[in-house]
């Protein structure tokens, strides 16, 4: 679990990302293990919604520009796991927005640029 980067690639208004991090740092706080990352991602951002998710935890950041999660940017990829860690996909309540297509096009990058995804 610490070795990864959790990244929300459709987080939209920051949906239960902030709970998730929340909940999951304070189990690992309670076993006196460092935080995980938790990264805010969009094709259409909301920098203002995740700026205030972000000032609750020193463990939340985004990226205020762009992400296609079916082709994401490898400068992206390389950003995130770098220093012994790897990125985790999170979909939280995405996927019913997406036609198959597309869909399949998502899931084929995520196997291709992370180690794991929900």
């Amino acid at each position: 679990m610490t070795s990864h980067t959790y990244v929300d690639f459709c987080a939209g208004g920051g949906g239960p990302t902030p709970w998730i991090e929340r909940a999951v740092n304070r189990g690992l706080a309670e076993r006196g293990e460092p935080g995980v990352e938790f990264v805010l991602t969009d094709l259409h951002p909301n920098p203002g919604a995740w700026a205030q998710a972000a000032a609750q935890s020193a463990h939340v950041s985004f990226v205020p520009d762009p992400v296609d999660a079916s082709a994401v940017q490898q400068e992206l990829v390389a950003r995130y796991s770098g220093k012994g860690k790897s990125i985790f996909r999170l979909y939280n309540l995405a996927f019913h927005h997406f036609e198959d297509p597309l869909a399949k096009a998502i899931l084929k990058n995520t196997v291709e640029t992370s180690d794991g995804f929900a």
